[in-house]
């Protein structure tokens, strides 16, 4: 492996984690077997450091779908997954402050079977919701997360059942979700879209009227905010105010894109939804190919289209 890269990767990683932390190289042999290439991570004033290896991050990285500069992101949370199963198991943390860091993440069930196998989840239609660990206060790193393994959930000594409970009582917090209108943001993706999509887009927009109904539901921080559609009271509030159920459509792992449904002319099938996810979502933030509803009569989340399995 040439130095230079590892280098690289170690000077975006420490833009990432900041003045608190140092990286260094760190090569790890094992016995007879190929040389590792690690990165060391070290927080100033704690007696140990993490090495993360280098290869096992790459490959990490092409399982997952993630492009080549998500790297140092990958790293960074192999490192957080490290030191937060490593700081809970040492009793560093306190159950008050764990109960409030945990969130959920909604993620689809199929396309992330293999890696939900060894983390607490729960289905719902065709996705899954998991539990992460909100780190940024702990760590001092924006947006730092620790996914909840089986691993960390063990040291804790949780249940799957407490996790969604804490994950779902900040979920349903009155700043727990938020919807934003978006029209001006939606026609500027279909631009890039596939052919045909914008004009079934602005035929949507003139079925509304004056005012184009538009709205993209996500968290305050816009990171894994597709988990409102666990939130059905928040659902439910928008529904009510648009007077009809809601048609939703799976934009990211951190947003979801919802219109007031009054009628299907105008409405993205199934097929322009893949389409966009293969054209302008990078893979690993991926949702879903179906197309919900949300049926304010009945008060629940249903898939409306299913559309085809994503393609890992």
């Amino acid at each position: 492996m040439r130095e230079q890269f590892r280098n690289d990767v170690m000077e975006m990683l420490g833009m990432r984690l900041g003045e608190r932390y140092s990286t260094a190289p760190r090569d790890v042999k094992g016995g007879s077997g190929p040389v590792r290439h690690g990165i060391r991570i070290h927080r100033k004033g704690d007696a140990e450091a993490t090495v993360v290896c280098l290869e096992e991050a790459i490959l990490h990285c092409i399982a997952e779908g993630r492009p080549p500069e998500e790297l140092p992101e990958a790293i960074l949370q192999t490192y957080l997954q490290e030191e937060a199963s490593r700081d809970i198991a040492r009793g560093l943390y306190s159950p008050g402050q764990l109960e409030g860091m945990v969130r959920i993440e909604a993620v689809n069930y199929r396309a992330n079977s293999a890696g939900l196998a060894g983390r607490p989840h729960r289905r719902f239609l065709d996705l899954a919701a998991a539990y992460y660990l909100d780190m940024e206060e702990a760590t001092g790193i924006r947006y730092a997360i620790a996914r909840v393994t089986g691993r960390v959930a063990g040291s804790w000594g949780t249940t799957e059942e407490e996790l969604y409970r804490l994950g779902m009582e900040r979920l349903l917090a009155e700043d727990g979700c938020q919807a934003m209108e978006a029209t001006g943001v939606v026609r500027e993706l279909m631009e890039e879209g596939p052919d045909g999509m914008k004009e079934a887009f602005e035929e949507a927009v003139r079925k509304a009227g004056k005012k184009a109904e538009v709205y993209v539901i996500t968290s305050p921080g816009q990171r894994f905010g597709a988990a409102g559609l666990l939130n059905t009271a928040f659902l439910q509030e928008m529904a009510e105010e648009k007077g009809c159920s809601l048609v939703i459509y799976p934009s990211s792992v951190h947003e979801v894109i919802a219109v007031p449904y009054r009628d299907e002319d105008g409405l993205m099938d199934t097929e322009d939804v893949q389409e966009i996810n293969e054209t302008l979502v990078p893979r690993s933030e991926w949702l879903s190919n179906s197309v919900y509803l949300y049926d304010m009569s009945h008060k629940r989340l249903t898939i409306f289209k299913e559309g085809r399995p994503l393609k890992w």
